[in-house]
């Protein structure tokens, strides 16, 4: 299992479970990572729409938890 990534690199992430149904248009949320350094970092994303393709993530902010804060989310999306 891969426990690094490189600048520009992604990571392929499955959520699955029988029978849930995901609401994809509403879906957000946050990652919260360390850089080579140690300080943690957090991207925030939500999905939307690719209309024919599906859903694809949108990156809404990205910074180090010392400047964002703990994340925390509404109904709405990411409260700050």
């Amino acid at each position: 299992m891969r426990t690094t990534l490189g600048p520009g690199d992604s990571a392929l992430t499955r959520v699955a479970s029988q029978g849930v149904r995901i609401n994809w248009a509403d879906a957000k949320g946050y990652l919260r990572y360390r850089d080579s350094a140690g300080e943690e970092w957090q991207t925030h994303f939500r999905y939307r729409e690719v209309e024919g393709a599906g859903y694809d993530v949108e990156v809404v902010e990205v910074g180090p938890t010392k400047e964002l804060g703990e994340p925390a989310y509404s109904p709405e999306g990411r409260v700050t």
